[in-house]
């Protein structure tokens, strides 16, 4: 069986030079990255990221 070779995606580099971005024209961001998680938080850990969202819309 010949194994495949998945190339580095850029995503998390593009999404903190957007975010860099948008701190350095006065804007605000948090990131949290939830251990084990996917790309579903809302099904996989949605305690967790049901206490993040509160606490960020709590300011």
């Amino acid at each position: 069986m010949a194994s495949t070779v998945y190339l580095p995606q850029p995503m998390l580099a593009q999404l903190h030079a957007v975010l860099g971005a948008y701190a350095a024209g006065g804007g605000r961001y948090t990131e949290h990255v939830l251990k084990e998680c996917g790309h579903s938080p809302h099904i996989e850990k949605p305690a967790e990221l049901h206490a993040l969202l509160i606490a960020h819309l709590d300011g």
